[in-house]
């Protein structure tokens, strides 16, 4: 059954991801990667039961359902939920520099790891999301229930509002955006994962280093359809298996379609940082891109 994303891009199904000549060999040796060193190879022989799996399973909820139990018997599950505390610490560092104001709101928080982070360094955070699974910490902040075609006038002016990882899981980007435009917020700052972008595109700056690993670089030479595929395998994996229950509609985009979806809500780009495969757990290909509302 053909199955389509919010931008008329066809989702393929983990068998095609896996199966592809161009991918197998970079998301077997990824994946082999971020599991805990196993005796006896142990590693190798999950990472390629789990392959096999989804060359047999019928859809993406029971193949992850069938890793979560894979991965739960061989002792390593939690391995990589303890990741996650890692990853919110790398997001803190780049944002910060690109965050004005004092006044905060973090859309689409997620498990909050990064607003509590940032709440810590005296910025006055608050959070939404339309799931609450918040960590302990993180619901200290401010927090509310959102649809993902909702947005509530502010009650005080808004300086920063953050979209971390957040607009390729609404199942409407576009209308999205358009509530976030109601929060009036003066700057927008957004992480991606990316797809359709090549080396030449890239600018380098201070994330060089993750721009320009063996993997990144394999990456960035693959066509369009391939880093789609890409991206959404490790969307799955992350969302589905190391987390659970999150909706993953898989409403990738280019840098350049994220900025005129700004421009579409008066938001205009001042800043984009190519943040390259910067986490270890998730290795999708990310780009930090900041807008500021128009004068």
């Amino acid at each position: 059954m053909l199955r389509l994303n919010a931008f008329g891009h066809e989702i393929p199904s983990l068998a095609e991801c896996v199966s592809s000549e161009q991918l197998n060999g970079l998301l077997f040796r990824q994946l082999r990667g971020i599991l805990p060193p196993q005796p006896d190879g142990g590693a190798h022989d999950l990472a390629h039961r789990l392959f096999e799996n989804m060359m047999i399973e019928a859809s993406d909820e029971s193949v992850a359902r069938a890793a979560q139990e894979l991965f739960r018997d061989a002792g390593v599950l939690q391995h990589l939920r303890n990741g996650l505390a890692e990853r919110s610490a790398r997001i803190l560092a780049q944002i910060r520099p690109f965050i004005i104001g004092s006044n905060v709101l973090d859309y689409g928080c997620g498990d909050g790891e990064v607003g509590w982070r940032l709440s810590d360094l005296g910025y006055t955070v608050s959070a939404c999301d339309i799931i609450d699974y918040r960590t302990e910490g993180a619901r200290a902040l401010p927090w509310r229930l959102i649809a993902d075609d909702v947005g509530d006038s502010p009650a005080h002016t808004m300086d920063s509002l953050l979209l971390l990882t957040v607009l390729h899981h609404c199942d409407n980007p576009e209308l999205t955006l358009r509530s976030v435009k109601s929060l009036l917020p003066k700057r927008i700052v957004t992480i991606e994962s990316v797809y359709d972008l090549t080396g030449n595109q890239v600018t380098p700056g201070k994330h060089t280093e993750t721009c320009s690993t063996p993997d990144a670089v394999e990456w960035l030479r693959l066509p369009p359809k391939e880093q789609f595929r890409y991206a959404c395998f490790w969307d799955w994996f992350y969302n589905k298996v190391v987390n659970s229950g999150i909706l993953v509609p898989y409403n990738f985009s280019s840098p350049d379609a994220w900025r005129d979806r700004l421009g579409m809500i008066d938001y205009n780009e001042v800043e984009r940082i190519h943040l390259g495969i910067d986490q270890p757990l998730v290795p999708e290909f990310h780009v930090l891109q900041v807008f500021d509302a128009a004068e």
